[in-house]
């Protein structure tokens, strides 16, 4: 968890402890556009997440945004996990019907169920994008058996909160370490499914991600290569109406002799295909290509990028 990240989530979960149970009575219309003021004031007082994201967008979309479209979709961010947070902290109030509901979209829900029957299990991998939170609720509802792998968030509170929430959602929650490794390897032995979030720093692999390297975990590659399960670049976004779009891509099998980096590197290039689509619901305010652009992993950049140009325009 990066200080930036950090910061945001705190101001979320304290805001929502003074709040306590009148989120609940709200409607869910009249608690989005509450948790999207609560974003647009995080997005004016939490200035280290906003820088944060500022330079990820000025060196993913360079010269293709100006300095004033790139404060907006800053805004934009910050006013949309906002209003996920909001969703996320009543969906343990809601019924399985409210939950299902939410979903008036989906494409590629036959990737999951050809894949279960294959009898190998399911590595989903799911960004942060849009409202991942719901899309394992609502994956679990509809009888998917699942396990999550989450990282414990740093902040006591928002901790607090988030264990209790997804208590309720139907499937089961590894802390993100060495000690849940085991029970992914069993899991897909079963033949079930398993979520992961790969998207954040790391130093195992460095490989493109938006065009850019970026120090990436390795581990739903290392699954795949040691289980031949496939692995299943999904994601979930809010629609205009405030509804839910599920997409799934076809799976990614694991070829023989391929290394970590490969698949990590395929894994990517499905994320992005979201990220890109729906670029005001991808947390820009997460340090992602912190590892890259330190020093001491110059030598694990792979050829043919300029990592000197790269640091000094993320620097900017």
């Amino acid at each position: 968890m990066t200080r930036s990240t950090l910061v945001f989530q705190r101001f979320l979960a304290h805001t929502l402890e003074r709040l306590g149970d009148k989120v609940g009575r709200m409607s869910r219309e009249k608690a989005l556009r509450l948790g999207e003021r609560l974003g647009r004031l995080g997005f004016r007082a939490v200035k280290r997440s906003r820088t944060t994201a500022l330079r990820n967008l000025n060196l993913i979309y360079g010269d293709s945004l100006t300095e004033a479209q790139r404060l907006t979709l800053t805004r934009k961010v910050f006013e949309h996990f906002g209003r996920v947070t909001l969703d996320f902290y009543r969906s343990a109030m809601r019924g399985d019907d409210t939950i299902l509901e939410m979903v008036t979209e989906i494409e590629g829900w036959e990737h999951t169920q050809d894949a279960l029957a294959a009898g190998k299990g399911i590595i989903g991998v799911c960004g942060h994008l849009g409202n991942f939170e719901i899309f394992a609720r609502y994956a679990a509802k509809c009888g998917v058996p699942l396990t999550v792998v989450a990282r414990d968030p740093n902040d006591p509170v928002f901790g607090a909160t988030v264990k209790k929430i997804r208590a309720s959602g139907g499937y089961e929650i590894v802390s993100k370490g060495g000690a849940s490794v085991r029970k992914l390897f069993v899991a897909l032995k079963k033949g079930q499914a398993i979520a992961i979030l790969p998207d954040q720093n790391s130093g195992d692999v460095f490989v493109p991600f938006l065009g850019v390297p970026a120090g990436t975990v390795s581990g739903p590659a290392t699954l795949a290569l040691k289980t031949g399960a496939p692995i299943m670049p999904c994601y979930c976004v809010m629609k205009p109406d405030t509804s839910y779009k599920i997409v799934i891509h076809a799976p990614l099998w694991p070829q023989e002799g391929e290394s970590e980096a490969s698949l990590m590197a395929r894994i990517n290039v499905a994320l992005e295909e979201g990220i890109r689509a729906y670029p005001e619901q991808y947390l820009w305010l997460h340090n992602r290509w912190k590892s890259a652009f330190d020093d001491k992993n110059a030598a694990h950049w792979p050829a043919g990028y300029d990592r000197a140009a790269l640091k000094a325009k993320w620097q900017s």
